[in-house]
């Protein structure tokens, strides 16, 4: 076997070292589409149902209007402002002194009715709901 010349041997190595750099280089590249590829993830579509900073806040929009006798806002008077109003205290005793007579009238009524089972009860007054005015 006969051995290379210089100059022959010049051109394989240089040959050999573009070879090289070229292999190098697709291998870069390859390895670089493979972490590319690594870094996507396939997901589905996102559907945006609405904006959740934003306050949930409901509009209701009469689609009739109203008639002209029916009055708008708060009533004058109300059950609401008897409830809350101020109690005076001797009415207030007043009140709890005499449901507590017809209490009793009651009670002695139901045992006159079971000792005497012929006779009707009697019927008890019922007792105020407001206070007086």
């Amino acid at each position: 076997m006969t051995r290379p010349t210089p100059a022959l041997r010049n051109s394989l190595t240089e040959a050999w070292t573009a070879a090289r750099a070229a292999a190098l280089t697709a291998t870069l590249v390859l390895a670089a589409a493979a972490a590319h590829a690594q870094d996507r993830a396939d997901i589905d579509r996102t559907q945006i149902l609405g904006n959740r900073e934003l306050p949930k806040v409901l509009y209701i929009v009469p689609w009739k209007k109203p008639l002209p006798g029916q009055l708008s806002g708060r009533p004058v008077h109300s059950v609401l402002d008897e409830a809350l109003a101020p109690v005076d205290r001797e009415v207030f005793r007043r009140q709890v002194d005499y449901a507590g007579q017809l209490q009793a009238r009651a009670d002695k009524a139901e045992q006159a009715a079971k000792a005497a089972p012929g006779t009707p009860p009697a019927t008890p007054v019922p007792a105020p709901t407001g206070a007086p005015r």
